[in-house]
């Protein structure tokens, strides 16, 4: 009768035993098919991260002001570590007189001012590409017709550009572009990203 129990006892810790591995293997399963999921999750999350940050192109509009120009630093710097191309854009705006200004005896040359603010464009365009900060880089020269932030989401969509750099400040009056207003558009309806730059108060007061 000992000898049946003790045979019985014997068997049961066996069981137990058996039981006991049986569950650890369970738990040992569980952990490693989790850790190997997970794993799986960080590779699709990492690739969809740099997929998200891979930028070709970069557009970078321009008033030729020297808060304008405070973003180009930024877009240089940008196009280098991504391999990025940029495209450098001026919008020159419609010229609309003021009516009834005090002493205007004639109306302005409109066609004189837009063709003077095209040369001058299309001077100092070439002045940013062969600049040393774009040397080595692919520089496009764009020169466009129209309202600043719709033209300048405009370019950005038809060109399918990666990202925006524009200054939150420039040169504002006649034919010129890059004031607060026309950031804070452009932030609001471009499709791709928009990196917004904004000047030292030091340029911001020598440019005013």
């Amino acid at each position: 009768m000992r000898q049946h129990r003790g045979l019985n006892g014997l068997r049961l810790r066996v069981a137990v035993c058996s039981l006991i591995f049986d569950l650890c293997s369970l738990i040992v399963f569980k952990v490693c098919r989790s850790f190997t999921l997970l794993k799986t999750k960080f590779k699709e999350l990492r690739t969809k991260i740099v997929f998200v940050m891979e930028i070709r192109s970069i557009l970078l509009p321009t008033d030729f002001s020297e808060c304008g120009n405070f973003a180009l630093s930024y877009a240089t710097s940008l196009a280098r570590s991504f391999g990025a191309r940029i495209i450098c854009v001026n919008v020159i705006e419609p010229i609309v007189p003021s009516v009834g200004y005090p002493g205007m005896t004639e109306p302005l040359p409109i066609a004189d001012i837009s063709e003077q603010l095209e040369d001058s464009a299309e001077r100092e365009l070439p002045k940013i590409a062969e600049c040393e900060e774009c040397a080595g880089l692919e520089v496009e020269e764009l020169i466009v017709h129209g309202e600043a932030a719709t033209e300048i989401v405009r370019v950005a969509k038809e060109r399918a550009v990666d990202l925006i750099v524009i200054s939150s400040h420039g040169r504002t009056g006649l034919g010129r572009i890059l004031f607060g207003s026309t950031a804070e558009a452009v932030v609001r309806h471009a499709a791709c990203p928009v990196l917004v730059v904004k000047p030292s108060l030091e340029e911001e007061s020598d440019s005013n």
